[in-house]
């Protein structure tokens, strides 16, 4: 199970169109706990109208805690995952994923989880606004 200090993480954007209207969040998970390659996280937007994105082993999110919708008039707004260094992170080398929040028009609000299947367990984030400063996503 992670815990503090298990990662660091950077920001980058400015939520104007020449960044997809949003963000990115470089996330990079660091000491002997998370050594080697770690599972992607697997992002969720959970909210009253629309739920996304179960988990790699086909469990959905606690649907007991609503994220606040995304309001953005095209209702195309992605949060995606990817690994940085996939297959890469060996021994003490350290996993880096990337996180991306954005659409084809301004985002006013929204809020979205992220999970993590690891070491035998699972550990879910509190909802995260779309516009999370780093220190906000890290301690999440």
């Amino acid at each position: 199970m992670l815990s503090s200090g298990d990662v660091t993480v950077t920001r980058s954007g400015n939520g104007g169109a020449s960044f997809g209207f949003g963000y990115s969040w470089t996330i990079s998970f660091v000491g002997a706990n998370v050594a080697g390659n770690v599972p992607l996280l697997s992002p969720s937007l959970l909210n009253g109208t629309r739920a996304y994105a179960d988990l790699a082993g086909g469990e959905p999110f606690n649907l007991d805690t609503r994220c606040t919708a995304f309001d953005v008039a095209t209702e195309d707004e992605r949060v995606q995952v990817v690994s940085v260094n996939d297959g890469d992170a060996l021994g003490t080398d350290t996993e880096i994923q990337k996180i991306d929040v954005f659409a084809t028009a301004s985002i006013h609000q929204g809020q979205y989880k992220l999970a993590l299947n690891h070491s035998g367990g699972q550990q879910f984030s509190p909802c995260i606004e779309w516009d999370a400063t780093a220190g906000e996503v890290e301690a999440a």
